[in-house]
């Protein structure tokens, strides 16, 4: 496999990966046609819609839940039902 891929030692979480995470979605899904669980830096409903928009069908938020608490993930949910996903967020 590539050494991107390859399973190594953590040390990248949270918000440093946010940018990274929906094109790297977008490159599975196009590339297996795979349901593709999103994680990585997701914490605000721009991340969750960016995410969703590349093509993840699920997405999973676990740093920001730590630090924000379990309030965040209603939050998330409003932010979509709403379409109040504020840029830059």
């Amino acid at each position: 496999p590539e050494p991107r891929l390859a399973v190594g030692r953590g040390g990248l979480s949270g918000r440093e990966l946010s940018e990274r995470t929906p094109s790297i979605v977008a490159e599975i899904r196009g590339a297996t046609g795979l349901l593709v669980n999103a994680c990585g830096g997701v914490a605000t409903p721009a991340d969750v819609l960016a995410c969703m928009e590349a093509g993840a069908t699920t997405v999973q938020v676990y740093t920001a839940l730590v630090y924000e608490g379990p309030g965040l993930v209603g939050e998330l949910c409003r932010g979509l039902e709403t379409g109040r996903v504020p840029s830059g967020a």
